[in-house]
């Protein structure tokens, strides 16, 4: 599946929407965590596709292709988050995958999903706490959930060039380092 790649400098955004709108086939550098409040949500994360019903959700980690179907009678939360906003998780979330991205029974993460949005708020008011508790949240879905280590063959050449970009913007790039790498 190929998508659209996002280049987003977010530290932590988190939304509580109603009649979810859905989105094309898209990758980025942030986590991406969608709960389901109420409804039904049909999901394609990385070719393995799933419909998310209330209390499940999904973990689309950094360059995962994801995209989600219109669910207009569907409420979600979603949360997304630049790996940097977790320092103790960052190097772990680039080199782990889940073995599959949907977590069925998801329902005692949903308080700290909840407090975070309280904390953080839909207007991306940051603060240590929300961030505190972001880590929480973090460590224990990756506590309950199989990971292996990620395989970053499958990414297709222009996913590879912009991974690579994207994680060396602040230095010299050039055509032929990108190419060598």
């Amino acid at each position: 599946m190929k998508g659209k790649f996002e280049k987003n400098d977010l530290g932590i955004r988190m939304t509580r929407a109603e009649g979810f709108r859905g989105f094309p086939p898209m990758f980025h550098s942030h986590m991406e965590i969608l709960y389901v409040l109420r409804g039904e949500v049909k999901i394609n994360i990385d070719e393995v596709r799933h419909t998310l019903t209330k209390g499940q959700m999904s973990l689309a980690f950094p360059y995962a292709v994801h995209s989600y179907q219109k669910a207009p009678e569907a409420e979600v939360l979603v949360l997304l988050f630049s790996p940097s906003a977790v320092a103790s998780f960052e190097k772990e979330l680039s080199s782990v995958r889940p073995v599959t991205p949907y977590v069925e029974n998801a329902q005692s993460f949903l308080p700290l999903l909840e407090k975070i949005l309280a904390l953080y708020g839909e207007e991306g008011t940051s603060s240590k706490t929300a961030e505190a508790y972001l880590n929480a949240l973090l460590g224990e879905i990756l506590l309950s959930i199989p990971l292996t280590d990620a395989d970053n063959t499958d990414l297709s050449t222009t996913q590879k060039i912009l991974v690579y970009c994207s994680e060396h913007y602040k230095e010299n790039i050039t055509i032929g380092k990108v190419a060598h790498h």
